[in-house]
């Protein structure tokens, strides 16, 4: 009796006789894996550069924020433009400075701070405003 040949699929002659992977696979998952560690990478790096500047806009706020409560406090009469001052926080060098506008009749201005800073990933600024009365 003449032995039949079994056609064997794709997955039968893949399995057929094989224990191990290849050269071939290995280069090949590593290259995947390699490529999702890169990926990684680059948003580890972005989620700092992020967390950074965050933080910073976080001082600025704050600094805005002590700037026209400082406005509010003061007489009307004495609410006005204030030169640049700068403030250093935590080794970080801020810029803040004050304009007062007025408004309508005269009874009202507009105090508006701004808060400027640079650090490695280039200038930034928060403005930050609002309105006194008599």
């Amino acid at each position: 009796m003449a032995q039949r040949k079994r056609k064997l699929g794709l997955i039968g002659f893949l399995a057929q006789g094989r224990a191990g992977f290849s050269l071939l696979e290995i280069l090949v998952s590593i290259a995947v894996a390699g490529l999702g560690f890169l990926g990684l990478a680059a948003l580890q790096a972005s989620t700092m550069r992020n967390i950074t500047v965050s933080r910073r806009a976080a001082v600025a706020t704050s600094l805005a924020s002590d700037q026209l409560e400082v406005a509010r406090r003061q007489s009307f009469a004495d609410v006005g433009d204030v030169a640049a001052q700068a403030v250093a926080v935590d080794g970080y060098s801020f810029t803040v400075s004050q304009t007062a506008t007025p408004l309508g009749s005269g009874n009202a201005k507009e105090v508006t701070v701004t808060v400027a800073w640079e650090d490695q990933f280039g200038s930034h600024s928060l403005v930050s405003s609002t309105t006194v009365s008599r």
